[in-house]
């Protein structure tokens, strides 16, 4: 486990110095600056709290199932999805937030 929470702080801080401009961490200057923590760095952390979320929901949901090998299907999740998107595709093709919605709810 230690090995783990080591390795996800190397690639938190590695991916912070990795993308389109690639700058050093010992030279950054304004605009550097600005695209570290107004860009990269909000991008990571909710990139982490999404993952955590999604690994947190799957526990509770084989938690109820008491079951460790339970998937989302099991209650028909992604099929209702599935269902949700198509309908809103069907019917407000032109705004892709709809489809969004549609699938979550």
């Amino acid at each position: 486990m230690k090995r783990f929470v080591f390795l996800y702080f190397i690639v938190f801080i590695s991916s912070l110095f990795v993308g389109r401009f690639a700058f050093s961490p010992f030279n950054m200057d304004e605009l550097a600056k600005t695209i570290l923590v107004d860009v990269r760095l909000p991008r990571i952390v909710a990139a982490s709290l999404v993952g955590a979320s999604l690994s947190l929901a799957g526990l509770a949901f084989q938690n109820v199932f008491r079951n460790y090998l339970a998937g989302p299907n099991i209650l028909g999740v992604t099929s209702g999805a599935a269902f949700g998107a198509v309908v809103a595709i069907m019917l407000f093709s032109f705004n892709p937030y709809f489809v969004q919605m549609f699938a979550f709810v």
